[in-house]
């Protein structure tokens, strides 16, 4: 039988003399190498001071660190909403005409865009007849009170595009398929579906071919493939815009974006899946 007193004692004696012989064998290289390692953690103090005095000098000229949304101490997806509905306005205060509404549609003209071929004609439509409607009201369905919808864009020739902006609400019952009925009895009728991880409407399984060939998920940030995402057309309006200010605050935008969603999506949409 073994004595488990000495063994316990034999393992402690080995521990402690593995580690004698590792601080020795450490201290040994610390004096072999102290001048050139000092003189690597001098000159790494020296390199973080260098860069934090560049930071300083630099935001003192451009404010890197600089963001209108810190201050706010909620974004609500109203705030949101509103920005979005400005930037397509062609009459928005951002002076840029429809230049960001155009670059809007073509990114929805894009292979993993509308497989409907109906936005794809809108580059020979004057886009400065495009109506930009907020909390848009819908009519009653199935003795449900009337809805409204975030945004609609009423295009030249009867197009109706509907928005649903959802950074972080949950879904109502049948809502998308509703708001699509209802612009569809105006004219021509598209729902795009904001979202914030990325994933489809959570009623998107039961839609039937028609209806996901009219609705598009949009996410927030961009994901592994060309599917459309908020954060990819701020890029594009950030780079065209003329005006120094909204470039600026599309940067802060895009900031805000990055660090508030994460694209997570399991059910995105894409022409493909459409169809499915």
């Amino acid at each position: 039988m073994v004595d488990t007193g000495d063994h316990e004692c034999d393992l402690d004696f080995q521990l402690r003399d593995f580690f004698r012989k590792s601080g020795a064998k450490i201290d040994g290289v610390i004096g072999t190498y102290r001048s050139e390692l000092t003189g690597f953690f001098t000159g790494l103090g020296s390199a973080v001071d260098i860069a934090k005095r560049t930071r300083q000098e630099l935001d003192r000229i451009a404010a890197t660190q600089f963001s209108v949304f810190p201050y706010f101490t909620t974004v609500l997806e109203s705030d949101l909403s509103r920005i979005f509905m400005d930037l397509l306005r062609p009459s928005g205060s951002h002076g840029q005409g429809n230049r960001f509404l155009r670059l809007f549609l073509e990114m929805l003209n894009k292979p993993d865009g509308f497989s409907s071929g109906v936005i794809r004609n809108l580059s020979n439509r004057n886009l400065n007849e495009c109506q930009v409607h907020s909390e848009f009201p819908t009519q009653e369905y199935r003795e449900k009170a009337p809805g409204r919808i975030d945004i609609v864009l009423e295009m030249p020739d009867n197009l109706w595009i509907g928005i649903e902006n959802k950074p972080w609400a949950v879904d109502q019952d049948r809502q998308i398929e509703d708001y699509l009925r209802d612009l569809r009895k105006r004219g021509t009728g598209h729902m795009l579906y904001f979202s914030g991880d990325g994933n489809n409407p959570t009623e998107w399984p039961n839609f039937d071919r028609e209806t996901k060939d009219c609705c598009l998920t949009v996410s927030y940030r961009k994901g592994s493939n060309d599917c459309p995402s908020l954060e990819h057309w701020i890029e594009k309006c950030r780079e065209r815009c003329e005006a120094e200010a909204v470039r600026w605050f599309l940067r802060d935008l895009l900031k805000f974006i990055r660090q508030e969603f994460v694209f997570e999506a399991h059910n995105v949409s894409s022409s493909q899946e459409n169809g499915s």
